[in-house]
């Protein structure tokens, strides 16, 4: 079928079209909806993925592999339990395919249930040896806990174990960057870009790490990249945050609020998102930062997702290059501490403190 060749090549449009002729020509066929529902959910179109599954499972029941992707989706919405029911119906069905397993842990993990996660990885990890993704999240768990070089020894095997498999050189090049090695972490990052699936993600590391560097104009181009082709429009926003924030750097060495550049139409939208809209927002001088961390708060009132956090980092960016110079230290201490480990604005403010000698 020409549509699981589109899918390979990260072509989800053309995927989903030809999915959708299938499913003209036979409506019973439980696959094409899986298919076409796994081509959604690469779109960054949940609602529908979550359609095409339900569907797909309603005409068969006991189709394992269709379990485990809906659960994707749930963990991705932080709906925790709800996924880990599609797992372990999944594991029930298919209980020697180590993936079920494997994303079982990973969901308790993320559920905070480390111990218990730990356990289903490492019982996947027994039932098959040549299984990469059980590496991947024990290498997310050392990620989490700073132990970036147990983390980078869990990502070789993975990549020894399947070396085209595109997105564990991204996350390989995040932790070596963590460690120093930035030579070694732009190298992972062109690997990956080298995918079509990945080089999104590849693209967008890569601008982060010419920023860190010192040579915000250089990660322009791949964030620029990011922008365009990532598949999610958070995802895009995020890309053009940074983005903006290079171009500022590049073009003037500071943040002005007055500052006059042309906003392309990625930029404006990710300034109308809900978030991080508002960071773009204070960037061009539109809002004040106060308002800024008052719509993390309403966003994110619970703090899963961190908003307060990073309106912390981006905030303190912004008064450092407007010379409101009293509470950059405080903000960016904060973020350092309220971050999650693995969020960009973690490392960034870590950087930041170091240079600034705090």
């Amino acid at each position: 079928m020409r549509g699981l060749g589109y899918f390979r090549k990260g072509e989800n449009e053309l995927a989903i079209a030809d999915y959708d002729q299938a499913i003209a020509l036979n409506t019973a066929s439980a696959v094409s909806y899986y298919d076409r529902g796994l081509a959604y959910r690469h779109q960054g179109n949940d609602d529908a993925a979550l359609r095409d599954f339900g569907e797909a499972l309603r005409l068969d029941p006991r189709y394992a592999d269709v379990y485990d992707d809906r659960a994707l989706v749930y963990r991705s919405q932080r709906k925790y339990d709800a996924a880990i029911a599609d797992l372990d119906r999944a594991v029930t069905l298919a209980p020697a395919v180590a993936r079920h397993l494997a994303n079982r842990g990973d969901t308790k993990i993320a559920k905070s249930d480390v111990e218990a996660g730990l356990r289903d990885v490492r019982a996947a990890l027994a039932l098959d040896k040549s299984a990469s993704l059980p590496h991947e999240i024990l290498a997310g768990v050392y990620f989490r806990r700073l132990d970036y070089e147990a983390a980078v020894a869990e990502l070789d095997q993975a990549i020894a174990l399947h070396p085209l498999w595109p997105t564990v050189y991204v996350q390989r090049g995040v932790a070596k960057r963590r460690l120093g090695d930035t030579s070694g972490a732009l190298a992972d990052f062109r690997q990956g870009a080298r995918f079509r699936l990945s080089a999104p993600a590849a693209e967008y590391e890569l601008g982060i790490t010419s920023f860190f560097s010192g040579d915000p104009a250089h990660g322009r181009a791949p964030l620029a990249y990011a922008v365009a082709y990532s598949a999610s429009p958070q995802q895009r926003a995020y890309a053009a945050l940074w983005q903006t924030i290079a171009d500022m750097r590049a073009n003037t060495g500071h943040w002005p609020p007055s500052i006059s550049i042309r906003e392309p139409t990625p930029v404006e939208a990710a300034a109308r998102a809900a978030w991080p809209g508002p960071v773009m927002q204070m960037l061009y001088g539109r809002v004040l930062p106060d308002a800024v961390r008052s719509a993390a708060l309403a966003e994110d009132p619970t703090g899963v997702r961190g908003y307060a956090c990073e309106a912390d980092y981006y905030t303190a960016e912004y008064d450092l290059a407007t010379s409101r110079r009293a509470e950059v230290i405080p903000l960016l201490r904060r973020a350092l501490a309220t971050c999650p480990t693995n969020f960009i604005e973690y490392e960034a403010a870590g950087k930041r403190l170091g240079q600034l000698g705090g």
